[in-house]
């Protein structure tokens, strides 16, 4: 395939996503990166790129002018890759979207990544939803997106910021006039992150869409009631604003509904999807049942739900802890609160291992 590519010039988009390319696949692919100057647009999620892979793919970044759109996406990527695609952040800047979700990047490669942006004036999306970047490293990267003056998207849900990774993100979104669209849904804030999210939006008249859902406000929202006051005395720009399953008080819903009437062209969707019952036993539920729902719904045998689990696709009696933790994030079975809570119950001996046996019995 990549002998093909190679010697082709009419072709610009191709996806080769959910294969094993593997180590040797990877530098092949990176060789077409280098040398073709046709394609535009390469899908390469999902297909257990090793380090070797992603460092030739990055070695031909720094080279390519051509590539506009890759998506890198679940490749179990960690800080080590971080810190080598960090590099061709750094030296790219032809590269217009990157997808970097669903891998495994955690505190340093927010630190990386904030560093590459700080460099890069091409990148205009870039997603890094579904990994652990927390901490230390969401402060230092929201912290770099002050100096950023091209990045129009960002995709950060799904990375547990907490409120701590909120405090820099306030100082980026007063001076940055770049953004305009991010994604902070699912990250664990409460009403003190989305406060700093209220006070970083504040006369910034760039940034048009908002998504703060599925954060654990259980007590006030007045950072909520700030947004929604400074959209409606015109000190920010924000044209969008996705606040589901975040917990409104009374003030907040009258000023939802005023603003309804007086601002139409600006859109809130909000309202939660369950009733506070089913929030209050959420912990409860059972992780299998999401399991059992999704070998019905995709009509499979346990067996061979463990193939496809499996880093390779083929089936084998047991699999560690993180190829089968990355597995069920690669299939969307359920969220990471579930998956953590699955884990610890099918690796009741905590040896880093699950055994086929043990997950048939409990599904």
């Amino acid at each position: 395939m990549a002998a093909i590519l190679l010697s082709n010039h009419t072709t610009t988009k191709i996806n080769l996503g959910d294969n094993a390319f593997g180590e040797r696949g990877g530098a092949y692919i990176g060789a077409v990166i280098q040398r073709n100057t046709s394609l535009t647009e390469m899908i390469l999620s999902n297909n257990n790129l090793s380090r070797d892979g992603v460092l030739s793919i990055t070695n031909a970044l720094k080279a390519n002018t051509t590539m506009r759109r890759l998506d890198l996406s679940g490749n179990g990527l960690d800080d080590k890759d971080a810190r080598i695609l960090s590099e061709a952040i750094k030296n790219n800047n032809s590269l217009r979207y990157l997808n970097l979700s669903y891998n495994n990047f955690a505190e340093l490669s927010g630190n990386y990544f904030g560093s590459a942006l700080q460099m890069n004036n091409g990148l205009l999306e870039l997603d890094l939803s579904w990994n652990h970047i927390r901490l230390g490293g969401a402060a230092s990267f929201c912290s770099c997106l002050c100096y950023n003056d091209t990045l129009v998207k960002l995709d950060l849900s799904w990375n547990g910021f907490d409120d701590f990774g909120t405090t820099t993100l306030c100082e980026a979104l007063k001076r940055n006039t770049r953004l305009t669209e991010l994604f902070l849904n699912n990250n664990r804030l409460s009403d003190v992150g989305i406060q700093n999210v209220a006070k970083g939006i504040e006369g910034n008249t760039t940034l048009e869409e908002l998504d703060l859902s599925h954060n654990p406000v259980l007590t006030s929202c007045d950072g909520v009631l700030k947004i929604l006051e400074a959209v409606e005395k015109n000190r920010c720009g924000l044209m969008k604003l996705i606040i589901v399953d975040v917990r409104l008080n009374d003030d907040s819903v009258l000023l939802i509904q005023k603003l309804k009437v007086e601002k139409q062209d600006f859109v809130i969707n909000y309202g939660c999807k369950k009733s506070d019952e089913f929030m209050a036993k959420k912990e409860e539920v059972n992780p299998f049942e999401f399991v059992k729902e999704y070998m019905e719904k995709n009509k499979l045998h346990s067996s061979d739900l463990f193939k496809r689990l499996s880093k390779n696709g083929e089936f084998q009696d047991s699999m560690s802890t993180k190829d089968f933790t990355e597995g069920v994030k690669r299939l969307n079975i359920m969220n990471a609160f579930y998956v953590e809570k699955l884990v610890s119950m099918l690796d009741c001996d905590s040896d880093g291992e699950i055994d086929y046996s043990e997950f048939v019995k409990q599904s």
